[in-house]
């Protein structure tokens, strides 16, 4: 299972930079919770890089439940002071709008890898974001937007 995971890992981190939906603008950052730590995606190098090592699964979940025993969960955070300079900055709504639609558009493209490759994925709202902010050290302009709970099919 961890062998196929990792194999999938980057297939599904690769498919969610290609197709986000910002003209290449990298306004949505990727952050793998798995059980030795909390990793920032880089999609320039395809690397992930060590942000918070330990289990910090429990930040996944709001509520106890598979998100907090499962190997992989993603969490798209969106960096909004590049929003600032954008059309839109003075509509809080369309932001929000514009937000959804990449993040929504980079988790179906991991979900068509995990079907692909057998495994299962829920796309969820529910983020411990206080203590999850403070592991993953985002900053005022960093905003979750949706998690993504990946593992085995049941």
């Amino acid at each position: 299972m961890l062998k196929r995971l990792t194999r999938t890992l980057g297939a599904a981190l690769l498919a969610a930079s290609l197709l986000m939906p910002t003209a290449g603008e990298y306004v949505i950052d990727v952050y793998a919770i798995m059980a030795d730590g909390i990793y920032l995606y880089e999609p320039r190098d395809h690397k992930l890089v060590l942000i918070n090592d330990g289990d910090h699964r429990e930040l996944a979940s709001k509520k106890p439940g598979f998100p907090r025993t499962a190997p992989l969960n993603l969490v798209y955070v969106a960096y909004t002071g590049d929003m600032k300079k954008s059309p839109h900055a003075s509509d809080a709504t369309k932001q929000a709008r514009y937000l959804g639609v990449a993040a929504g558009t980079m988790a179906q493209s991991v979900a068509l890898v995990l079907e692909a490759e057998g495994l299962g994925g829920c796309v969820r709202g529910s983020v411990d974001g206080e203590q999850f902010r403070l592991a993953a050290e985002l900053n005022d302009d960093q905003e979750i937007i949706l998690a993504q709970t990946i593992g085995a099919i049941k």
